[in-house]
C-alpha cells in the first residue's frame, strides 16, 4: 500500500473527505519508505510503534486550529529538534 496523498493539498482533501487518518498516513509513509530500499535516504527513523500512538493521540484532537494537523515530516539531520 504505497499509494496515497503526496502534497499539502492531497492530504487535506484526504481529511476532510474521510480517505485517510494520521494512523493511515504514518503506514503509508513508512511503505513508501520500505518501498524506496535505500536506507541511507534517512539516518534514522522513529519507531513506527511510537509513530502510530502518536498519530492515534492527534487524531483524537481533531485538526480545528491547527493547519499542518498530520502532516508528514521529515527534519533534516542537521536541525535539533529536541
Amino acid at each position: 500500500m504505497t499509494d496515497g496523498p503526496v502534497t499539502l493539498a492531497d492530504y487535506a482533501a484526504a481529511y476532510a473527505a474521510g480517505r485517510l487518518t494520521p494512523v493511515d498516513a504514518v503506514r503509508l509513509v513508512r511503505a513508501r519508505i520500505a518501498a524506496h530500499g535505500d536506507p541511507a535516504v534517512f539516518l534514522a527513523l522513529r519507531p513506527e510503534a511510537d509513530l502510530l500512538a502518536e498519530a492515534g493521540r492527534l487524531a483524537e484532537g481533531g485538526p480545528d486550529g491547527r493547519p499542518l494537523w498530520g502532516i508528514p515530516v521529515a527534519v533534516k539531520d542537521n536541525i535539533d529538534v529536541a
